[in-house]
């Protein structure tokens, strides 16, 4: 399935209507189904679905680790995901309580069970401020669907390069689209970059995947940053051109360890 398809639609401009074709992302509709019960259903951008669906299990604290998925099937003609997991009958139960956020794209809840066995962050990184520079003008650089629709949200991890990069029309889903990666590729990726907003969901996910060092080019709130430093994560907000600001763990960044 194609992430976008060209539009016939309508433009006004200087007092004019013009005919055009437009470039529009797709939206999608999966449902994940673990061990035959539905979990969940989100609204997404058709690719990376496998990556989409561990990684949001995983976000959501369903499961700890990638062993526990025994089985992973992708239907994408009837929109569905269909999981066996080693996963205990108190997890399934606690699936469905759930956090109202500030969601998008997604439904905007996270489940309680995201902050079990969460544990805060050892530092064992330390970069460089030009390198936060370089991570995102990376992340802009590869974002061709946004350059095209302006209808997505990007993501990816870097160990010193960019180790793999996702699109999605939900921030919250390209976050776990490169999370469910690293995690099926066991990586040790610690830097994360996202194009949206820092709220307390995604410093959860990033916290959970081991990520140490959280950017983005958008705002933080102030549960993000409590969050941050209370598990002793890196948030760096409003990452653009020459500038960025630290709101938590400047000691990774060397130019600023004490």
């Amino acid at each position: 399935m194609m992430i976008k398809r060209n539009i016939y639609m309508l433009r006004y401009a200087a007092g004019q209507i013009h005919e055009m074709q437009d470039e529009v992302v797709e939206e999608f509709a999966i449902t994940i189904y673990i061990n035959g019960r539905e979990t969940d259903t989100l609204l997404c951008s058709p690719a990376n679905l496998t990556e989409l669906a561990v990684g949001r299990i995983f976000t959501s604290g369903v499961i700890n680790i990638a062993d526990e998925v025994k089985k992973i099937n992708v239907d994408i003609d009837n929109g569905r995901v269909d999981i066996e997991a080693n996963v205990d009958e108190l997890r399934l139960k606690l699936i469905g309580k759930r956090i109202i956020t500030s969601g998008c794209g997604n439904s905007p809840y996270f489940s309680s069970l995201s902050t079990i066995k969460t544990e805060k962050l050892r530092k064992t990184i330390e970069v460089f401020p030009e390198d936060i520079l370089s991570y995102s003008r990376m992340l802009q650089k590869s974002s061709n669907i946004f350059r095209d629709t302006g209808g997505v949200h990007s993501a990816a991890i870097f160990e010193s390069q960019m180790t793999f990069f996702a699109e999605d029309i939900g921030r919250h889903n390209a976050a776990d689209k490169v999370i469910g990666y690293k995690l099926m590729n066991n990586l040790s990726d610690r830097i994360m970059v996202i194009s949206g907003r820092l709220s307390l969901d995604m410093a959860i996910k990033a916290v959970r995947s081991g990520i140490e060092i959280l950017i983005s080019s958008s705002a933080p709130t102030t549960a993000a940053i409590s969050f941050a430093l209370n598990y002793n994560l890196t948030l760096i907000g409003f990452c653009r051109g020459e500038r960025f600001n630290i709101y938590s763990g400047d000691d990774r960044i060397k130019n600023f360890l004490k």
